[in-house]
């Protein structure tokens, strides 16, 4: 619909140009989301509206991007875990009115950035040939020097405090990899847990020192790392870790300020690390199980992962309104 500035509308002529009802137009008005120019006394009292007062409500109403909920879908975790990386600036999201409240909104672009990101900076952090570990502590035995793992990429980067070298250079010069052997399988839990390291405003050497226990107790295969230009992110499936000096206070206080999804709890015996996921059973008819069965194979999903969708779309408020 084309109109120039000085035009008027109709209430019919604004419910098609809003695609919605007349009820609905009624309903703007009764919330004061749209008002009226006028009653036109030439067409039995009618309202008439503005042309430019209908393009703001329009405008209001069209979504800029995704709501919170609707990106936490996409990248399957949490609206609570969407708030806390665009708190911590990890995805970019526009705050803006729509529908009366002030909401973040974020571009599908983005979304699809993120994800691209995550995946490319998720893949090298292990080298299954030669078991080397991101981070991975490197120590010289005739004068106790110590080095680190710093990067995976073609041969490798291990740093000392002024020095960096290849790989085979550190060898070459007496440093051998300390050795990790985890004592955990794959972990079947559902879910992560997610911590988030600022590089810059943490000391980084704790960080690692705790990532190492990580690769101790429940290895590689249970954890992701996204290493980016100024921060480190640790995605770990749930477990328990029996190591004393995680139960220290300052160790808990330290790894619950930058928890981003999950939970971390005392236990009689270690630490808990727990996902926000948790299981439901339901029985229904085989016919019913069939076609659930069905529809993931189409969709590529697992059963879990399909049922699980269909309970959130329908039962959990898309977006978390606590702005």
């Amino acid at each position: 619909m084309d109109m120039s500035h000085n035009e008027f509308m109709n209430i019919e002529e604004v419910a098609n140009y809003l695609n919605v009802s007349i009820s609905t137009v009624n309903r703007y008005m009764a919330n004061h989301l749209l008002y009226p120019y006028k009653k036109d006394q030439s067409d039995k009292g009618k309202w008439i509206f503005h042309y430019e007062e209908v393009k703001k409500v329009k405008q209001s109403l069209d979504k800029p991007g995704l709501t919170t909920g609707e990106a936490a879908q996409e990248l399957g975790v949490s609206s609570v875990t969407i708030h806390n990386y665009i708190k911590r600036g990890e995805l970019r999201a526009i705050k803006q009115t729509y529908k009366r409240k002030n909401r973040y909104f974020i571009l599908q672009e983005e979304i699809n950035r993120f994800i691209a990101d995550r995946d490319k900076q998720g893949k090298n952090f292990y080298d299954e040939k030669n078991n080397y570990y991101l981070y991975q502590p490197f120590y010289r035995e005739q004068d106790g020097y110590q080095a680190r793992l710093m990067s995976l990429e073609k041969e490798g980067e291990v740093q000392t405090e002024n020095q960096t070298m290849t790989i085979q250079e550190a060898i070459e010069n007496g440093y051998k990899p300390s050795p990790i052997q985890p004592t955990s399988d794959w972990i079947t839990k559902m879910g992560y847990v997610v911590l988030s390291f600022q590089k810059k405003a943490v000391p980084m050497e704790r960080v690692y020192q705790i990532l190492e226990t990580f690769y101790h107790i429940i290895g590689h295969k249970n954890i992701r790392i996204y290493d980016e230009k100024d921060r480190l992110c640790i995605e770990m499936k749930p477990c328990k870790i029996e190591d004393p000096s995680f139960r220290e206070e300052s160790t808990l206080s330290f790894l619950n300020h930058h928890l981003v999804e999950g939970r971390i709890e005392l236990d009689p015996k270690g630490v808990l690390f727990e996902s926000e996921l948790s299981g439901i059973t339901a029985h229904v008819p085989i016919s019913v199980k069939e076609m659930i069965v069905e529809e993931a194979k189409k969709q590529n999903k697992s059963v879990n992962q399909y049922v699980a969708e269909l309970l959130i779309k329908h039962h959990v408020p898309k977006e978390d309104t606590k702005q």
